[in-house]
């Protein structure tokens, strides 16, 4: 059973909602840019995947956000939970990377989306047969789609010890796949306060670590935390990091409502962050 501060819990969620709420606006925004075409084919692939890959990561987040919301809302908080919004979190974390990957390396980004999804569809040959188009017309050396297919089949039935021709599918995989999430942090992440590199470094090795990941439970302040608020406060951070990031690919109309509900929330989050904090105490402020 959560013991819960009604008052300070309704406070913190509501800024989360305006979080929410304000990511619904930059997808629409996203959408209108969506409508504006460019002569060069290849440039209007790359542009419009990116768009789209920036969609399916607001998606992916935002489904997340609404799903620790709901687990972390309800009174009886139990260990198996606890273990889910773990993992949720860690993905969260390899999404911003993703998105500040996709700011500095546009059409490397553009590539491994798409074979992302060329892979998850090799089994559906009408399906993926877009994917494997586009990825051509964007110059990536590939086998034939049929070469391709047989590949991934010889993977799956040799239970995880590839012959020689599953072994061709895993070479072109390694070359076309997004780097590794601690790569991806290393290397791109947006660094600035809060949550720079060295902080999402640690936190995703964290997360990445079932015991020393109960970090995120164990809050410190001067009021006794509760591990529903430690959540909401986490989640607004990670939120509003999200956020950064994808602001350099957004109309100026979007930035200037972004940056006047940013400072809405930091003004608002003053009163409780303090007693809501974290072991390494780099959330002085989210």
């Amino acid at each position: 059973m959560v013991v819960r501060n009604m008052s300070n819990f309704k406070k913190i969620l509501k800024l989360e909602e305006k979080l929410i709420d304000l990511t619904s606006k930059i997808s629409g925004d996203i959408d209108r840019m969506g409508q504006i075409n460019v002569p060069d084919q290849g440039q209007q692939i790359v542009r419009i995947q990116h768009l789209l890959f920036l969609k399916f990561s607001i998606q992916f987040f935002v489904q997340r956000a609404n799903f620790i919301i709901k687990i972390i809302s309800n009174d009886d908080f139990t260990n198996e939970e606890k273990g889910i919004t773990k993992i949720v979190f860690r993905g969260m974390i390899e999404a911003i990377a993703r998105v500040g990957y996709a700011k500095q390396r546009k059409e490397e980004c553009v590539k491994n989306f798409l074979w992302d999804q060329l892979k998850s569809l090799l089994i559906i040959p009408k399906y993926s047969k877009r994917y494997y188009q586009w990825l051509k017309k964007i110059k990536v050396g590939l086998p034939t789609l049929d070469q391709l297919a047989w590949y991934y089949k010889q993977l799956c039935n040799s239970l995880f010890s590839p012959n020689e021709d599953g072994k061709k599918f895993l070479t072109v995989d390694e070359k076309l796949s997004f780097p590794k999430t601690k790569k991806l942090i290393q290397n791109y992440w947006i660094d600035k306060k809060p949550f720079n590199r060295i902080d999402a470094y640690w936190w995703y090795r964290v997360l990445s670590n079932p015991t020393h990941a109960e970090l995120i439970y164990e809050g410190i302040g001067s009021e006794t935390p509760t591990i529903d608020c430690q959540l909401l406060s986490f989640l607004i951070m990670l939120h509003k990091k999200f956020i950064e990031v994808l602001m350099p690919d957004l109309s100026v109309r979007i930035k200037k409502e972004i940056e006047k509900t940013i400072k809405e929330i930091d003004k608002d989050s003053k009163d409780f962050i303090k007693s809501y904090s974290f072991k390494r105490k780099f959330l002085r402020k989210f």
